[in-house]
């Protein structure tokens, strides 16, 4: 997916992608700042409850990084949410148009987003193995989110 503009979607999926339990992972503060830096949009999208996301976001001292949050109580299926959240992210951005990353580790929302024109990055960090994931064909299949300058590259380039 080539870059469209200089403006940035940036959605992600809680549990596996960015904390386990409410640990943050490898990398995720420091990708979170250069995003938060480069003045991306960025947004949640769970199979958690909001009031639940909220809680492990809060715990993992990463709430702030996180204006756009979309949980299971606000669509059944990942389609519905990913669209709901990109949604509130293009408000974010006044309508403008912008290049859209999802980072997810389950697998569930790759072939969504693919179908939906979202740069996708699978993450192995969930408990989906990054072999699987990469049979996705994901737009990147990556360990972990540990190499922050690489990640910031591509959303960046």
């Amino acid at each position: 997916m080539g870059a469209v503009t200089g403006l940035k979607i940036v959605l992600f999926d809680l549990d596996g992608t960015l904390v386990e339990g409410s640990v943050l992972l490898k990398g995720v503060r420091e990708l979170l700042g250069g995003l938060w830096k480069q003045d991306a949009a960025i947004g949640l999208v769970t199979g958690y409850g909001m009031q639940d996301a909220i809680g492990i976001l809060e715990s993992a001292g990463i709430r702030g990084y996180f204006p756009v949050i979309v949980g299971i109580d606000m669509g059944r299926g990942i389609e519905e949410r990913l669209a709901r959240a990109l949604d509130a992210c293009r408000k974010r951005l006044k309508g403008a148009q912008a290049d859209i990353y999802y980072f997810d580790d389950s697998g569930e929302g790759i072939p969504v987003s693919r179908r939906l024109g979202i740069t996708s990055f699978a993450i192995g960090t969930g408990v989906t193995p990054l072999a699987q994931l990469r049979d996705m064909n994901p737009d990147y299949a990556l360990k972990d989110l540990g190499d922050t300058k690489k990640i910031l590259g591509i959303i960046f380039a």
